[in-house]
């Protein structure tokens, strides 16, 4: 089953890239199919990173991702067993070191799946813990477990976690990219431009 984290788009194309270049020394993702925004001028290279083995995440603190704050809506239209689904993103105020996040997304009337997230500051960084429910909150993962990526790279508009990226363009508008895992999917990255509500 595709493991999904809020990915959707408005027009775009698929083309093939070869990462070559690095961020902040961080490892890209490698090649694959790459779903890219038309007219998108800010793209960040590489859309995706990966923290290696003997890599360390970087420093960071909650205040970094505080510009994620607030109510957001967008709709996949890329991959086509996903194409029209709606998702809405709501994403809580930093309290305690947390930023916490809940994810609904439907098509047509029909449930796909429910997320919640949480942006949190652990010793000195970043991570952005995922876990995925059904209509009836049965868990995808393990009751105890989430999924969990560490922050590979940041720039003022940008976090860099591991297999996603959330890009700012402006108050009202951030971008993510995020790496398909299992399915036919797999690999793809996929391209979600949300707007605030």
């Amino acid at each position: 089953m595709n493991l999904i984290r809020t990915v959707m788009m408005a027009s775009a194309c698929v083309v093939s890239l070869t990462v070559v270049s690095s961020v902040l020394d961080a490892k890209p993702v490698l090649a694959g199919d790459v779903v890219l925004a038309q007219g998108d001028t800010e793209t960040p290279s590489p859309l995706v990173m990966h923290l290696s083995a003997d890599q360390q995440p970087v420093k960071a603190t909650i205040e970094d991702a505080a510009w994620l704050e607030g109510s957001w809506s967008g709709t996949y239209t890329q991959i086509e067993s996903e194409e029209g689904v709606t998702v809405e993103h709501h994403i809580y105020p930093e309290a305690m070191s947390h930023m916490p996040g809940f994810v609904r997304a439907h098509k047509d009337g029909e449930f796909r799946l429910y997320e919640i997230s949480a942006f949190a500051e652990v010793e000195g960084t970043l991570l952005y813990r995922v876990k995925h429910f059904g209509y009836e909150f049965e868990g995808w993962e393990p009751a105890d477990q989430s999924v969990e990526s560490k922050l590979v790279a940041i720039t003022d508009d940008t976090l860099f976690f591991d297999g996603i990226t959330f890009h700012r363009l402006s108050k009202d508008n951030f971008v993510v990219y995020f790496e398909m895992t299992g399915g036919p999917d797999e690999g793809k990255i996929l391209v979600v431009p949300f707007k605030r509500q």
